[in-house]
């Protein structure tokens, strides 16, 4: 099978350290490098690598997208898009009797696109961006009682868990608003010291 030199390029900077075959990284890699030339899903593809990619619902990327110019139909299109590229799949559910649409992502894909925010020194970037807008005006984490916000606290938790450092892009005032929020959780007394800790 040929092998074109875009994918020799990539396919020697991918090493078989996430658990997957460096072939398969590679072509992940260059999906998501061409799905650059679409500039909305290629900015929503680099936020999803970082959330809970079991499921996503589009109402939160309705949150972080949606301005006076992006309407809902043009993100609606855009995870069509990538969905094209067989990076993530969205799918209708039934929740609380009414449907709503959620969007997975599989891991492999969020390691490959993290691997390539690092080569391009975009990731500290992206990462504050999500976390900026998870305090957002309406503070979506500390109304983690609602089922909205409640969405936004499990993929801030997620994120936590899967790398403590994060805690360390956020300003005192939100590690201390953090303490608040949680401090009666009970299961969240190793992040509350990690918090106390920075």
């Amino acid at each position: 099978q040929y092998l074109n030199d875009d994918f020799h390029n990539v396919l020697s900077e991918c090493p078989n350290a996430v658990g997957a075959p460096p072939s398969v990284m590679a072509t992940l890699r260059i999906a998501a490098k061409r799905l650059s030339q679409n500039y909305l899903a290629f900015e929503i593809l680099n936020k999803l690598c970082y959330l809970d990619g079991k499921s996503i619902e589009m109402t939160l990327l309705y949150d972080m997208f949606c301005t006076e110019k992006t309407k809902k139909w043009k993100v609606d299109k855009a995870v069509a898009v990538i969905e094209n590229y067989s990076l993530v799949s969205a799918a209708d559910v039934t929740k609380n009797l009414s449907s709503t649409k959620v969007v997975t992502i599989h891991s492999l894909t969020q390691e490959s696109i993290k691997m390539e925010q690092k080569k391009s020194n975009t990731a500290k970037n992206n990462l504050e961006q999500i976390l900026d807008f998870m305090f957002k005006e309406s503070d979506n984490i500390k109304q983690f009682h609602a089922d909205h916000g409640k969405n936004w606290c499990n993929h801030f938790l997620y994120m936590v868990q899967k790398d403590v450092e994060i805690l360390k892009h956020l300003n005192p005032e939100k590690q201390d608003f953090l303490i608040n929020v949680f401090k009666n959780k009970i299961q969240l007394k190793d992040l509350l010291n990690v918090l106390k800790g920075l």
